[in-house]
């Protein structure tokens, strides 16, 4: 896949609301820097994904009180899209992306308000990722 066709695709997609994805050509100064220090030029069909999302701060303080504050989260990759064969494989591509983003989020959100509004699954502690672990592990066996 070319970078243009990449960043066309990517720039006419569109999600939720308060979902936005963005792409553009990696920049000038960063392939000439990326230059010097590699010693390598950076990959042509390199581009620069963006996603912006518009949601709340999952806290247990914050879901207590119905999620009042809100919060970005976004971010900038490197993307080599001559790894897809062709739109289809992109749009695949960025939907897994967004799946495993939401996936993400729902554990922060899912709760359990007689355990003090516990995370049982939150995706930054330890105990709730061997417990997500361990229930994914029982139910691809059953």
């Amino acid at each position: 896949m070319q970078a243009q066709q990449a960043i066309d695709v990517i720039n006419n997609l569109a999600y939720k609301p308060g979902w936005e994805f963005s792409a553009r050509p990696v920049p000038t100064w960063f392939r000439d820097a990326y230059a010097n220090v590699r010693g390598e030029s950076l990959p042509e069909q390199m581009i620069v994904f963006s996603y912006k999302i518009e949601t709340v701060n999952t806290d247990r303080d914050n879901a207590r009180s119905g999620y009042p504050e809100g919060r970005t989260l976004d971010a900038d990759d490197p993307m080599d899209v001559t790894v897809f064969n062709g739109e289809d494989d992109l749009m695949f591509h960025l939907f897994q992306l967004i799946m495993e983003l939401e996936l993400h989020e729902s554990r922060e959100f899912f709760r359990r308000k007689d355990q003090g509004w516990e995370a049982p699954f939150h995706p930054h502690k330890d105990d709730a990722n061997e417990l997500w672990e361990a229930c994914m592990t029982r139910a691809e066996t059953n």
